[in-house]
């Protein structure tokens, strides 16, 4: 992600590693598939900040860049469930909330999943 503020441009990356476990309910109906589950995550944090030099009665003050790096171990909660549409595809909905050191993340996502093989 990136934004501009001002004259400055600050962008930020954060790259996720995680590894996640998932408990699945059972229900009478065989096509619905509700889940919960947590996991864990290493996070590999980036941001940048460029700041622009300004001149001020012919004299330039300022500039340059300042940027950070940081690896945090973050905790993953979250829940969703399935529902078969096919015999080889379900459509999935899912809300996580992330927690990376003092900061939280609501999440909600969506998606489509088709099995390949047998």
């Amino acid at each position: 992600k990136s934004w501009d503020a001002f004259t400055s441009e600050f962008k930020f990356r954060d790259i996720v590693l995680s590894g996640r476990g998932k408990y699945k309910f059972e229900v009478s109906n065989p096509d619905l598939k509700p889940y919960a589950g947590a996991g864990l995550a290493i996070h590999l944090m980036k941001s940048e900040v460029e700041i622009p030099s300004v001149s001020v009665y012919g004299v330039t003050v300022g500039g340059g860049d300042v940027d950070d790096s940081s690896t945090k171990i973050g905790l993953d909660l979250f829940g969703g469930v399935g529902y078969t549409v096919s015999e080889k595809a379900d459509i999935v909905g899912e809300v996580m909330y992330r927690i990376v050191s003092d900061v939280g993340q609501f999440v909600i996502s969506g998606g489509f999943v088709y099995w390949l093989g047998e």
